[in-house]
C-alpha cells in the first residue's frame, strides 16, 4: 500500500510542476534559450495596493515604498544606468585625448563660469542650503533625481520602522568637556545646522565628543534610530582606487570640503528624530549629523553626480567622503584639471576648505595618511601613522611581557583598525595578519570589556612590530600588475575523500614530480575546503628543496582556496592552515600565487588523490598513548611523515619539513627508543634492522598469518612474549641472577592474565564500532564527551538492539579510556540511566513455539486495525 501511495503521490507532483511550466510565457527571444531572469517592461508605478511596513524613502509618508511611490516624478525602470551621451573618437586624430572629450557637445559648469565667488570662500558662510541655491547647477549636468531631490526637499532618512520615543542622557565624553560642547553648539546655532525647539523632540539623542588626539569633534550618538534604517551596500572610493587611477611620473593635487556633512539637510519631517538635549533648552538637527549610520552613504550619493560629471570630461579625479585627489600626465593637464575642480565646487554651492587644500600640482603630497611619490611611483604609509601604530604596538606588547593577560577591547580594535586602514600599502596581508586579534575582538562582551589576549594574536602583533617599517620602505607600486610574472614552477594541487595528490612541472619534456598520500580517519570527515588547503600545504612541504627562493603558481579546483589564502579565514582551522602554509613559503623565501582552474583542467592532480598509498598506514592515537606509557617514552618514529609522526624526531620516505633523516635503514638506532609501524613490505628488513642495533624498540605490524614475516615473530609456542620481556629487562640494567630477574616469568604471566584474549578482542571491536559511529558525525572517539556515548547507545536501542549489545558498548569505550589513562565517561548519570532503561525496555525475544497469549492476540488485533485504517485514509 506505501508504494502505491507513493506512485500517487509522484504522479501529483509531476501534474503541479507541468502546470507551472505551461504559465511561465517569459521566455527570453533568440539567440537564447533559457527564460529571462526579469520582466522586460518598465516597472509600473503605483500598482500594488498592498500595505508596506516602513516609510517610503522619497516623500517619508508610510504604507508604501519608493518603487511605488505616487509622489515620483518619473517613471522606474529596470535600467540602472542613463547613457548621457555618446562620443566617437578618431585614432587618426592628432589632438590630446584631453582635447577631444573636452570639445563634446556637452554642457559643463567650466564653460559658464570663470571666476571663483570669493564671497564663499569666508569662512563666515554657512554651508546650510547652499547646494539649493545651486540647483540649477546640478540639473545642467544631468544629477540623479533622487539627488535632486534631496538637495531641493532635504533628506528622508530611510527607516525600516519607525523608533520609539526616548530621551537618553549625553556621554560622559561629552560631560567632560562641556566648555567645547558648549562652543560648537553656539557655532551650529548661528549656521542654522540646528534649531532650539520648545516641543520636545520625537527621540532625544546623547551627545558625543570624539577626540582623535589632535582635534575634537560633537557628535550624534544615534545608536538608538540607527538599527531602525536601512542600511544601503556602498563602497567608497580611496588610496587603492587611487593608487590603480594615477600613474609614475603624474602630477596631483589635493582639496578638502569644509563642514561636509552640513551641505545637506534634513527633511523637515525627520528632524524629530535627531534631536538633543544641553541644559536645559532642546535642539534637532537640520542637516546631517556625525554618528547617523546613513551619513556617509548620501553624502557619497550627493557627491558622486559631481565626480561623474567631471569623470566625462576626462578629469582623473578620487574623492572620499569630504577629501577629494585629481591630477594628469603632465603639469599643465593637472593644472588645468584643479582650476576647473576648484571653479566648480564653488558653483554647485560646496564650502572649500582651503587651508587644507593644495591646488597646484606636485609629484609628492600626503593624501588619506599616505605619502604619494609620484616621481617614484610608490606609495607609502606616512611617518606620522607609521610612529603611532608601532607605539601602540609596542605599549601592548610591553604590558603583555610584564604578564599582562587580559586589555581594553577598544585598545585592541583600536590596533586591528589602524592596521586594515594600511591595506593601499601592506595589500591583503593587512587582513591576513589581523584575523587572530579580531577573534579576540569578537569575545567581548561589551565595548568597554576587556578580552584575554590570545598567544597567536600576541605573534601577529610581533610581526607587524617587526614587519612595518620594511613593508612601508618597499610602498605600494602605482598600476600594479603581478598576473604576467614569469614563474620558475607551476604546482598542481587537488584533494578527494580518500587522500591529497600534487604534481609539480616546469614546462620542460621532464617527467613531472608526483606527490599524493591519504587521509587518517579523522581528516576525512572534515570540510573539503580545510582537504584542499592541507593538501598546498603538503604538496609544498614535500617540494621545498625544489622550490626554495622560487616564483610559483599554484593551481586548485577550488574557488575558495584562492581568496582564503590571500586574506585568511574567519574559522580558525582554516587560517591555522593558511598561515602554515604563508610560513612555509617564507621560511624557504617562496613566492606563491594561486589561481583557481576548473576540474577538468586538473584531472592528473584529481587522479593522484584518489591513488591509494598501501604503505601509508598509522596507528590511532589513544594507542600509540597506551603503549608510550607502558613501554616509553619513545624518542624516535622512524617510518612517519610531518603530519602524522608520533615523535619529535622521524624517519620519512621523502624530504618534508622537520624529519631527521630520508631512509630510516641508512642510520643507526642505537640509543633511541624506536617506535615502528613499518610497511609491510619492509617489515623483515625492519626486524633484520632491530637485531643488528642496540636499543629499544616496538614494532607494530598486521596480525597476518600469512605473511613473509610471520615466521620471523612467532615460534613453535606462539609469540614469543617471554624474550621480549626477558630483553626489556636486561636493558633496564637488572643483573642475570638477582632477584629482580628472577621475577620476569611471573611478569609475564601477569600479563598475558589480566584479561583474556577474547575480552580484549571483544572490548577492541566494541570500541571501533563506536568510533566509525562518531566520527561520522564529527566528533572524536577519544577522549569521548559523555553526552556523545549516550547518544549512541540511544541510537542502539533505537536501532532495535537488545541490552548485551548496549553492554558490550559501553565496556568497550571504558576499556579503551582506561588503558590511554583518560577519564572515563561511562560514569555520567546519562549513560547510566540508559543501560537500566536497556534492560528495563528492550523486548523478550519472540519465540516461535511459545503459545499464542492474550497479549500476542491484542498486538495483532490492535496492528490489523491500524492498517485498515490506513488503507481507509489513503482511499479517501
Amino acid at each position: 500500500m506505501k508504494k502505491e501511495y507513493t506512485r500517487h503521490k509522484s504522479r501529483a507532483d509531476s501534474k503541479i510542476k507541468k502546470e507551472k511550466a505551461k504559465r511561465k510565457t517569459d521566455t527570453r527571444p533568440a539567440p537564447y534559450k533559457t527564460k529571462s531572469l526579469a520582466p522586460e517592461n518598465p516597472i509600473p508605478v503605483n500598482t500594488n495596493k498592498m500595505f508596506r511596513p516602513g516609510r517610503c524613502f522619497n516623500c517619508s509618508e508610510t504604507g508604501h515604498w519608493r518603487r511605488e511611490c505616487p509622489h515620483a516624478t518619473v517613471q522606474h525602470t529596470n535600467k540602472i544606468s542613463t547613457n548621457m551621451f555618446l562620443c566617437n573618437v578618431s585614432s587618426s586624430s592628432s589632438t590630446p585625448l584631453y582635447t577631444k572629450q573636452t570639445l563634446r557637445n556637452t554642457t559643463f559648469l567650466s564653460n559658464t563660469h570663470t571666476t571663483i565667488n570669493s564671497n564663499r570662500v569666508h569662512s563666515g558662510i554657512s554651508p546650510v542650503g547652499s547646494l539649493l541655491e545651486n540647483v540649477n547647477n546640478w540639473t545642467k549636468i544631468g544629477a540623479n533625481e533622487h539627488v535632486i531631490s534631496v538637495i531641493q526637499k532635504g533628506y528622508v532618512i530611510p527607516f525600516l520602522t519607525i523608533p520609539e520615543s526616548v530621551v537618553l542622557e549625553n556621554n560622559k565624553s561629552a560631560c567632560n568637556n562641556k566648555i567645547f560642547v558648549a562652543q560648537e553648539i553656539e557655532k551650529l546655532l548661528k549656521k542654522g545646522c540646528i534649531s532650539k525647539v520648545n516641543e520636545q523632540p520625537h527621540v532625544i539623542n546623547p551627545l558625543t565628543v570624539a577626540n582623535n588626539g589632535s582635534k575634537l569633534r560633537l557628535v550624534l550618538d544615534a545608536r538608538h534610530i540607527n538599527p531602525h534604517l536601512f542600511k544601503f551596500r556602498h563602497k567608497y572610493e580611496d588610496a587603492v582606487t587611487a593608487r590603480q587611477m594615477f600613474n609614475k611620473e603624474d602630477y596631483i593635487f589635493s582639496y578638502d570640503l569644509k563642514s561636509a556633512y552640513h551641505h545637506i539637510r534634513i527633511a523637515h519631517s525627520d528632524t524629530t528624530y535627531l534631536g538633543f538635549k544641553w541644559g536645559d533648552a532642546l535642539y534637532v538637527y537640520n542637516v546631517l549629523p556625525f554618528g547617523l549610520a546613513t551619513s556617509g552613504y548620501i553624502f557619497s550619493k550627493v557627491v558622486r553626480e559631481v565626480v561623474k560629471h567631471w569623470r566625462s570630461k576626462g578629469l582623473k579625479i578620487v574623492m572620499y567622503l569630504d577629501d577629494g585627489l585629481g591630477g594628469g600626465s603632465s603639469y599643465s593637464e593637472a593644472l588645468t584639471a584643479s582650476d576647473a575642480i576648484r571653479n566648480d565646487l564653488d558653483h554647485f554651492g560646496f564650502e572649500i576648505a582651503h587651508e587644507k587644500c593644495n591646488w597646484s600640482p606636485v609629484q609628492k603630497l600626503e593624501w588619506l595618511g599616505f605619502s604619494w611619490c609620484l616621481e617614484q611611483g610608490v606609495l607609502k604609509i606616512t611617518e606620522k601613522r607609521l610612529n603611532k601604530l608601532k607605539r601602540a604596538l609596542s605599549d601592548l606588547l610591553q604590558q603583555y611581557e610584564k604578564g599582562m593577560k587580559y586589555f581594553k577591547v577598544r585598545s585592541l580594535a583600536c590596533i586591528v583598525g589602524q592596521i586594515i586602514s594600511t591595506q593601499a600599502v601592506s595589500g591583503d596581508l593587512a587582513r591576513l595578519r589581523s584575523r587572530f586579534m579580531y577573534d579576540c575582538i569578537l569575545t567581548r562582551e561589551c565595548w568597554n570589556s576587556s578580552v584575554v589576549f590570545s598567544l597567536e594574536a600576541v605573534n601577529e602583533c610581533r610581526f607587524w612590530l617587526d614587519n612595518i617599517e620594511k613593508i612601508n620602505e618597499i610602498g605600494s607600486q602605482l598600476c600594479q600588475l603581478t598576473y604576467n610574472e614569469v614563474q620558475d614552477f607551476h604546482v598542481f594541487c587537488d584533494a578527494s575523500e580518500t587522500g591529497f595528490g600534487g604534481h609539480l612541472t616546469t614546462g620542460s619534456e621532464d617527467e613531472p614530480i608526483e606527490i599524493y598520500g591519504s587521509w587518517s580517519s579523522t581528516e576525512r570527515v572534515k570540510s573539503s575546503t580545510w582537504r584542499e588547503l592541507e593538501s598546498v600545504k603538503r604538496v609544498l612541504r614535500n617540494l621545498v628543496i625544489k622550490l626554495h627562493g622560487a616564483t610559483i603558481r599554484v593551481y586548485t579546483d577550488n574557488k575558495n582556496v584562492p581568496h582564503i589564502m590571500k586574506v585568511g579565514s574567519k574559522k580558525k582551522e582554516l587560517h591555522r592552515s593558511v598561515m602554515s602554509v604563508h610560513k612555509i613559503c617564507q621560511d624557504n623565501k617562496i613566492k606563491l600565487n594561486l589561481v583557481w582552474i576548473p576540474r577538468e583542467h586538473n584531472d592528473k592532480a584529481d587522479s593522484l588523490s584518489r591513488k591509494s598509498d598501501c604503505d601509508d598506514w598509522e596507528i590511532d592515537d589513544w594507542i600509540f598513548t597506551y603503549l608510550n606509557k607502558l613501554w616509553g617514552p619513545y624518542t624516535f618514529d622512524r617510518f612517519a611523515q610531518d603530519y602524522n609522526a608520533k615523535c619529535n624526531k622521524f624517519n620519512s620516505k621523502f624530504w618534508c619539513t622537520g624529519t631527521s633523516g630520508i631512509n630510516a635503514f641508512s642510520v643507526s638506532w642505537d640509543g633511541e627508543n624506536n617506535w615502528l609501524v613499518p610497511p609491510p613490505r619492509l617489515v623483515p628488513h625492519t626486524i633484520n634492522k632491530m637485531i643488528q642495533d642496540k636499543g629499544s624498540h616496538t614494532l607494530i605490524v598486521p596480525e597476518w598469518t600469512s605473511a613473509a614475516y610471520w615466521p620471523m615473530l612467532v615460534d613453535q609456542e606462539g609469540i614469543s612474549l617471554d624474550r621480549h620481556v626477558k630483553v626489556a629487562i636486561e636493558d633496564s640494567g637488572v643483573e642475570t641472577g638477582s632477584h629482580l630477574y628472577s621475577l620476569y616469568p611471573k611478569m609475564c604471566e601477569l600479563l598475558l592474565n589480566s584479561k583474556s584474549d577474547n575480552t580484549v578482542k571483544s572490548y577492541f571491536y566494541a570500541f571501533r564500532r563506536w568510533e566509525k559511529f562518531i566520527t561520522e558525525h564529527g566528533q572524536d572517539a577519544l577522549p569521548a564527551q559523555p553526552v556523545h556515548v549516550a547518544l549512541y547507545l540511544t541510537n542502539l536501542l533505537n536501532n532495535g538492539s537488545t541490552s548485551h549489545p548496549v553492554s558490550n558498548a559501553l565496556y568497550g569505550i571504558k576499556w579503551a579510556h582506561e588503558v590511554s589513562g583518560l577519564p572515563d565517561p561511562t560514569i555520567n548519570s546519562f549513560v547510566t540511566s540508559i543501560v537500566e532503561a536497556s534492560k528495563r525496555t528492550t523486548t523478550k525475544t519472540a519465540n516461535k513455539k511459545d503459545p499464542v497469549s492474550a497479549e500476542i492476540t491484542n498486538s495483532n488485533y490492535v496492528r490489523t486495525l491500524k492498517i485498515q485504517m490506513i488503507y481507509s485514509l489513503l482511499e479517501i
